[in-house]
């Protein structure tokens, strides 16, 4: 038995539950991703065999505005398709 920082990691071979945890909560727990492979499949040593699955958490942006020098903005302010214009003004916003 391996100690730590080694720990077993969880398996099933149902699939709903393998589901689960590619939800962004497990990552919190360092489930990342999951590994699918036969049931009797052997480990095909330097061979892509197994599929692996992974929990992402995206997000796309369309920068609109940036003020200042690209090394030093001044302010930075963008819009994707689940938010409004966001700005953020470093160090803070003109009054």
């Amino acid at each position: 038995m391996l100690g730590a920082p080694f720990t077993t990691c969880p398996n099933t071979t149902d699939r709903a539950t393998a589901q689960d945890w590619l939800e962004p909560a497990w990552g919190a727990v360092g489930i990342e991703s999951v590994v699918v492979k036969g049931l009797a499949q052997p480990n095909l040593p330097g061979k892509r065999a197994w599929i692996k699955g992974r929990s992402r958490t995206t997000s796309e942006a369309v920068i609109g505005v940036i003020t200042g020098s690209l090394k030093a903005p001044l302010c930075l302010c963008w819009s994707s398709t689940t938010r409004p214009v966001t700005c953020i003004w470093s160090p803070t916003p003109p009054r």
